[in-house]
């Protein structure tokens, strides 16, 4: 279930523990990239709590600072689904950081 992530921090320590192949995506930040028509790329970025990920949604176009849109917090179980439809039903694809 998502939730508001409130003054959860950015970054957090994490549990040395792994259960799956899909843990391995909430041990690093993964992004997701879109390009659009005037340039710019809109993202998602996947950042790696301790039972929690935070969700940023944004748009940059360089030199611009980037726009965050939305923000929000999944359990981890919920991150493969999510990334899933992103890539599956909105056309992103995983790339490197755009910064």
């Amino acid at each position: 279930m998502s939730r508001d992530c409130g003054s959860w921090p950015l970054t957090a320590t994490l549990r040395a523990r792994q259960t799956g192949p899909m843990d391995l995506l909430v041990l690093r930040h993964v992004w997701l990239l879109r390009p659009c028509p005037d340039g710019g790329t809109e993202y998602v970025c996947f950042r790696p709590g301790q039972d929690r990920v935070e969700v940023v949604e944004g748009y940059h176009l360089p030199p611009q600072m980037p726009l965050i849109k939305r923000r929000k917090c999944l359990d981890s179980a919920e991150v493969p689904h999510c990334r899933r439809q992103l890539e599956k039903n909105q056309g992103y694809k995983h790339g490197q950081p755009l910064f």
